[in-house]
């Protein structure tokens, strides 16, 4: 009997996804019907998918590149047919699938194709006899895994399609392929920490317990005190397996986003758009409440709430789990463990992540401080010594070796290290206040507690002119306190991990205490309240040092001009439609005004009558969302304003033409200002403008002619002004601009000529403005283009001649622009130019000679040129070249001079079914570490000289007819994967013993 030996299953975690799916199938039922079609498709669609594994199988085994090859797909799709138990081989790669399913996550799509999936899962039917007969032949232990693969994944959710139904196939194969990109699309990865040390450890020993392929809705909770990791180890889970579901939502934060305004609803609304992926309205959370529950009882829903800290907020977001359809899984992190028992998480399903011990506390110090693994011989000591008195906590670890990486001086080391003695391990805040005492002046310490009170979340460069109202030197304060690990960055908006924050909070309260009174209060920010509080100016005015104000969600009366004089921020919702402004809403010493999400009609709609009582500092006006503000404001009451937003203003039909008095305005935002129709032309007296957004405005059908004389402006951003015609005559005066986004306005048809004389431009974007079919000759003349799109313009069938003239130019982009047939002849005088994309252009013939002289090109995507033939025989002169695509053209033979490509890295043949051999120069690339083959249908063998590709770390040949390698390809130092196919039936002995390591 045989005993099967199956590869093993404890293969490492961290195989990189080599591709995107893997086919599980029976070739003889269906290779040359609806599998070999919907190989096809995906294919075609750029997805990585492989097909072929009968030609990885090895004797009576897996092999290993079979089983990395399954592990490394982020999909597999078996395709049960009539014939399908009856293969062993069918059988061995759904027991590895159904392993990586269960313990890495992987997603399994399965199609029965012609069976029942009853069938499947219970082995009746055509699936009874074949597995009865393997019980005679493979001992028990195996057949019985077989039947629990096909158990698990005959149970999941797939396709049922009947072997006659030929219109059905083209529609399955069509929404496989959907399913699969969606799938894709969707895997999206949270961004981790930057030294993941224990983690890997932590996530394996969470995997079990999570019990993936099971049918039943379970939880898991991670709990623990703040800074231990608990969202780390969260953040790496769910990379980890949210490929398997077919939605899933990641809720970061939850205890702090629920304290904002609406905040159980936001979030409500986020796990609904994460899930469904649209907006959804809701009115309150209650509301929300009742909405989850009704639209995700029969999804299969990974579910990450991190951070929860009260019943309420479990409650609006997951109160019930068997709210979530079949196989859900629902993850909460938090600090108490009863918030877990209020889920009921069952108790050997509660995480405890332990500290770091003291090697890897040791390497984590290490990393922070000096961005290595271990520290230098000479601070060794030192090292060990902070790290005994850390207490292994990851955040303490962070923060203390960040604020020691700027620090050479030992006795301040030592300095360190004595505070650290004094402190009791458990006091971890005291602990991080260190950095905090150690800060250098009052600046850091002031926006540092800044931040922890009010700021978090908030943008940067919003926050800095707040900070510079107060004489705070923001921009140095703040890199210092990034530096030291106090101050985080998520794209262009600050974060605070929690403990800091909490540190923070601490400090005020303690110097609050030390000094009571109203008049030490410097910011007020209301929480959330169902029932809206009555304040009135007057409750304010004996707080003097008052300087942040928020109070959404109040009724407030009063004189808003009386408000304590040195108040630089101010947030507030008008709550009732319709409102009206009243005459004295001004303040003189105001810096940021915040009235986003009201619902106003009218503001500042008369002229100030006394210009003393106007905003005498303003510089942010925000009336973002003010969806029904009908009337445009006397912009004379804000002489001094540098930005204004008005996005998404959806009943503005036109801005008043006092917007040209805003000498210092460098910030217009009027994207989605969908009723407005026009632009006043004063707005040519913005002399100070930057930043102008119109991108969205649907019905504006031109812009005006004084739009020209905006000396400073750098951006211009029109994308999707779907009605816009023509750009004005004078567009060329804007001699400072940097960007200009064109990209789908559907209707404009020429650009002008004087479009050259936008001396400073370097981003020229015109993507899908499907009515242009030329651009002008003049376009040469851009002298400091660094970046020209042209992708998926369907109408352009050659490019100007002096195109040639853009000295600058990076990156060319000609992506689907399925009309031009050649390029110019004066191509090859872009010697700046370092990509030139060609992907689908599909009347693309041939490329001239002349792009030789392309000295600075470093990618050229030829990618599904179908019409291209030949490569130029002067390929070789392009020294800079480091990558080259050619997948599925039609070229024939590979320029002999190949071999002088002396910087290229990666060679992409892939599906060149037209292409007879590779010429002998390929093997003299001796920086080449990718050589893919894949399906390249007549290659008979490799070149000579294989050995001299020291640098070669990649050869995939399947698909070709190779069946021996060259000799000296055991000389390859750095090769790592060849991947092989059913003719290559032998491997040289030099090479198994060279490469022991060698997939």
């Amino acid at each position: 009997m045989a005993e099967l030996n199956e590869a093993s299953s404890s293969a490492s975690a961290s195989v990189s996804s080599n591709f995107d799916v893997f086919l599980n199938f029976r070739g003889e039922d269906t290779r040359k019907n609806f599998t070999g079609f919907l190989h096809k498709a995906l294919k075609n669609s750029g997805i990585n998918v492989f097909f072929d594994s009968e030609k990885l199988w090895v004797g009576e085994a897996i092999g290993p590149a079979l089983l990395r090859a399954i592990e490394g797909s982020k999909i597999s799709i078996p395709v049960f047919s009539k014939g399908y138990a009856s293969s062993k081989w069918c059988l061995l790669e759904l027991s590895q699938i159904h392993h990586f399913h269960t313990t890495n996550g992987q997603m399994v799509l399965p199609i029965f194709f012609d069976v029942e999936p009853s069938h499947v899962r219970n082995q009746t039917g055509s699936f009874e006899g074949p597995v009865q007969e393997h019980e005679k032949n493979f001992k028990p232990h195996i057949v019985e895994s077989w039947r629990e693969a096909l158990r698990m994944v005959g149970n999941l959710k797939g396709w049922v399609l009947k072997e006659d139904a030929n219109g059905d196939q083209a529609d399955l194969v069509e929404l496989v392929v959907k399913r699969v990109w969606g799938a894709l699309i969707s895997s999206t990865f949270l961004a981790e920490c930057k030294y993941p040390i224990g983690i890997d450890s932590c996530v394996n020993e969470l995997l079990p317990l999570l019990n993936i392929g099971s049918n039943d809705v379970q939880s898991l909770g991670i709990c623990g005190f703040g800074g231990i990791g608990k969202t780390t180890i969260a953040k790496a889970l769910y990379n980890r397996i949210h490929p398997n579901f077919n939605r899933h939502s990641f809720l970061s934060d939850v205890r702090e986003q629920a304290t904002q305004r609406r905040g159980l609803a936001t979030l409500q609304k986020r796990l609904l758009k994460d899930i469904f992926k649209v907006d959804i309205d809701i009115a309150d959370y209650h509301r929300g409440k009742t909405m989850i529950k009704e639209r995700l009882c029969k999804e299969n829903v990974l579910l990450v709430l991190d951070d929860v800290d009260n019943q309420e907020q479990l409650s609006a977001l997951a109160s019930e789990l068997n709210w979530s359809g079949q196989e859900s899984r629902v993850i909460i992190t938090t600090r108490d463990e009863h918030i877990l028992n209020m889920a009921k998480v069952d108790g050997d399903k509660l995480y405890w992540p332990q500290v770091l011990d003291h090697n890897q506390s040791l390497q984590l110090f290490s990393f922070h401080a000096f961005s290595r693994g271990q520290p230098p011989e000479d601070y060794m000591q030192l090292s060990q010594d902070v790290v005994c008195y850390s207490g292994g906590l990851p955040l303490t670890l962070e923060v203390l070796g960040s604020y020691l990486s700027e620090i050479s001086n030992k006795d301040i080391w030592e300095s360190t290290l004595q505070k650290l003695k004094d402190i009791p391990h458990e006091k971890v805040q005291r602990r991080l206040k260190i950095s905090y005492d150690n800060l250098e002046d009052d600046y850091q310490k002031a926006i540092f507690l800044d931040v922890a009170c009010f700021f978090i979340g908030w943008e940067k460069q919003t926050v800095i002119f707040i900070w510079e109202a107060c004489g705070y030197h923001p921009k140095s304060s703040i890199y210092i306190l990034f530096k030291r690990s106090l101050l985080k960055f998520q794209g262009n908006f600050l974060r605070m991990h929690d403990q800091i924050r909490d540190m923070g909070r601490k400090i005020v309260l303690e110097e609050s205490l030390m000094e009571p009174g109203t008049d030490m209060i410097k910011g007020i920010m209301l929480p959330y309240a169902f029932v809206p509080i009555n304040l009135d100016s007057e409750q304010f005015e004996m707080m003097h040092n008052l300087r942040y104000l928020d109070i959404s969600l109040a009724n407030f009366t009063g004189d808003f001009s009386l408000l304590p004089s040195g108040l630089i921020w101010f947030k507030w919702i008008g709550r009732h439609w319709g409102t009206i402004l009243p005459t004295n809403f001004y303040h003189r010493r105001l810096v940021n005004l915040d009235l986003s999400d009201s619902m106003i009609k009218q503001a500042w709609n008369m002229e100030p009558q006394d210009e003393n009582k106007r905003f005498q500092k303003l510089k942010l006006l925000n009336l973002r969302r003010c969806r029904y503000l009908s009337k445009s404001p006397k912009f004379s009451w804000f002489p001094y304003l540098e930005r204004l937003d008005l996005e998404c203003c959806d009943s503005l039909d036109k801005l008043d033409e006092s917007i040209g008095q805003l000498t210092q305005l460098k910030s217009l935002i009027l994207c989605m200002c969908q009723q407005i129709k026009e632009l006043p032309k004063s707005i040519g007296n913005l002399k100070s403008l930057v930043k102008l957004d119109l991108s969205w405005i649907e019905k504006m059908e031109e812009l005006p002619h004084s739009i020209s004389r905006l000396s400073s402006l750098k951006e211009l951003n029109l994308q999707s002004c779907v009605s816009l015609k023509k750009l004005p005559e004078k567009i060329g005066d804007l001699k400072s601009l940097v960007k200009l986004d064109l990209s789908r306005t559907k209707k404009i048809e020429e650009l002008p000529d004087n479009i050259s004389w936008l001396s400073s431009l370097k981003e020229l974007n015109m993507q899908s403005c499907v009515s242009l079919n030329k651009l002008p000759e003049s376009i040469g003349d851009l002298k400091s283009l660094v970046m020209l799109d042209l992708s998926w313009i369907e109408k352009i069938e050659e490019l100007p001649h002096n195109i040639s003239r853009l000295s600058s130019l990076k990156e060319l982009n000609l992506q689907s622009c399925v009309s031009l047939n050649k390029l110019p002849e004066s191509i090859g005088d872009l010697r700046s130019l370092a990509k030139l994309d060609l992907l689908w252009t599909e009347a693309m013939k041939e490329l001239l000679d002349n792009i030789s002289r392309l000295s600075s090109l470093k990618e050229l995507n030829l990618r599904s040129c179908l019409s291209l033939k030949k490569l130029p025989e002067s390929l070789g002169d392009l020294k800079s070249l480091v990558k080259l695509d050619l997948f599925s053209t039609k070229i024939e033979e590979l320029p002999n001079n190949i071999s002088m490509l002396s910087s290229l890295k990666d060679l992409d043949l892939e599906s060149c079914d037209s292409l007879k051999k590779l010429p002998n120069g390929v093997g003299l690339l001796e920086k080449l570490e990718v050589l893919n083959a894949m399906d390249f249908g007549k290659l008979v063998q490799l070149p000579r000289s294989m050995g001299r590709m020291k640098c070669l770390r990649s050869i995939d040949l399947r698909g070709t007819q190779i069946s021996k390698l060259p000799d000296d390809i055991s000389l390859l130092s750095s090769l790592e994967v060849l991947t092989g196919n059913a003719r290559l039936k032998t491997l040289p002995i030099d090479l198994l013993a060279t490469f022991k390591n060698l997939e």
